[in-house]
């Protein structure tokens, strides 16, 4: 285990596990990037935003599009947007964190921004995060089964 030294203003969040409550309709989420804030401007921003969104059906996709690793949010005029994508996505009030952005097809337009579910990637993130750790520190990696 490796200890971390925290600062001001920033804390750890826990990845959302498969054994985890679901993601359902009543869930409320707080999406935090520094993308741009609309779709005429797409340019990062020099600051982190956050806003809130609730769980919504992703229905309004074609059904080949989302996978069950995904799940939908937003809510009238607040969306994740463009330059969010791989920023976190935390169930509001908590340090929880079910969702990665992962796409949509406009900043809060008729459809919602699309998530991956981190419960689904629980075996993947670990090893990844330990191989480019590895990778950067030059460090031999082997995981056992």
């Amino acid at each position: 285990m490796r200890h971390t030294k925290l600062i001001n203003n920033v804390s750890p969040v826990c990845l959302q596990s498969i054994l985890s409550e679901p993601i359902s309709e009543n869930s409320k989420f707080k999406v935090i990037g520094q993308g741009s804030r609309s779709n005429d401007l797409i340019e990062m921003q020099q600051q982190l935003y956050q806003v809130e969104v609730t769980w919504q059906s992703c229905s309004l996709y074609p059904s080949e599009y989302i996978s069950d690793n995904m799940f939908c949010a937003a809510d009238i005029g607040k969306d994740s947007c463009f330059g969010d994508s791989g920023g976190p996505l935390l169930v509001k009030e908590t340090l929880v964190q079910p969702g990665v952005v992962s796409w949509g097809e406009e900043c809060a337009g008729d459809r919602p921004g699309v998530y991956s579910k981190v419960s689904m990637l629980s075996d993947w993130i670990p090893v990844t995060i330990t191989h480019y750790e590895a990778n950067f520190l030059g460090v031999e990696v082997r995981i056992s089964e």
